[in-house]
């Protein structure tokens, strides 16, 4: 009787280690997997195609679902899922699709954002390209025509064919409002992507200012805040851990790193060593210093906003 919470025990053990070995590694891409539920159709039948990426837990997808039109193919309908486990994160799409053009037809490489935890930056891979068939219902060259006696004259019934209308008008227009429905829920299920890191430190320098701190004499925490706004600024764009080191430790570890280009490197270098006599050393700036100091900070915002290479450009 004793034995058993034991085996319960290390059953559970071996089955979380299991599924932590499966576990794709912190790191890397995603792993894309693209299933068709067959690889011919019929004109106008249901073409689903199912898309799965898994990656390591704490990863966040990104997905937009493609063009309405595609070559051949038209897009009906989509859902988008996202599971979050201990051991891994996944992403799930499925697509309705059908084509009324016969034919050999492609659905081209579809992009999927990803961003694995810790970091600030999206990054993109792709599915693979599938091939389909689509065959036409009609067989033979000729269609036979048969050709009847004329008949007489049709009685007409307007109460029946109002009721008709009628009918064909309402479930036209609840399946329309079901699919549009089940649309937004999920274009609401894609996640906003957040605003760049540029925008958000000029805004907060904004901000800084509007508090008015040269005003009411508190220039060290002017300094200090307008230091920590690049220092976040660098770690959001660059993923450096700018707010987590000294002045010394930081420019040390610029010195030799291709982060930041020469003039940025100087630039950042004297903005940095200005707050410090102001923060540490009680250092009195005057006016024309303060303004120099808010203008290189923008000034090293703007222009390291875009990629590295097209800054040393």
């Amino acid at each position: 009787m004793t034995l058993r919470p034991c085996v319960f025990l290390a059953a559970v053990l071996f089955a979380v280690a299991f599924m932590s070995s499966c576990a794709p590694p912190q790191g890397t891409p995603p792993r894309i997997k693209e299933v068709l539920n067959k690889d011919a159709f019929d004109v106008g039948e249901d073409i689903r195609v199912l898309i799965t990426a898994r990656a390591a837990p704490g990863t966040l997808f990104r997905w937009m679902p493609p063009e309405e039109k595609m070559e051949g193919v038209t897009l009906e309908d989509y859902r988008i899922r996202g599971v979050e486990r201990p051991w891994t994160s996944s992403l799930c799409a499925r697509l309705l699709l059908r084509s009324f053009e016969p034919g050999e037809h492609e659905i081209p490489a579809l992009p999927v954002s990803y961003r694995p935890r810790g970091q600030e930056t999206w990054q993109e891979v792709t599915t693979q390209p599938l091939k389909i068939t689509v065959n036409s219902r009609v067989s033979g060259d000729v269609l036979e025509l048969a050709i009847k006696d004329i008949k007489g004259p049709l009685r007409r019934r307007p109460v029946l064919l109002l009721v008709v209308i009628v009918f064909v008008c309402v479930s036209a227009a609840t399946l329309g409002i079901f699919y549009w429905t089940r649309k937004r829920r999920a274009l609401a299920a894609v996640p906003v992507p957040p605003p760049p890191a540029h925008e958000i430190a000029l805004e907060k320098i904004r901000e800084l200012i509007a508090k008015d701190y040269i005003g009411r004499g508190l220039r060290q925490e002017f300094y200090f805040e307008l230091s920590l706004i690049i220092r976040q600024y660098l770690e959001a764009r660059f993923a450096i851990r700018a707010p987590e080191m000294t002045t010394e430790e930081f420019l040390e570890y610029l010195r030799d790193a291709a982060t930041l280009a020469p003039v940025h490197k100087e630039l950042l270098r004297d903005f940095l060593t200005h707050c410090d006599l102001v923060k540490f050393a009680r250092y009195e700036p005057g006016s024309p210093e303060i303004d120099a100091a808010l203008a290189s900070a923008r000034r090293l915002i703007e222009e390291t906003r875009n990629r590295p290479e097209a800054s040393e450009a």
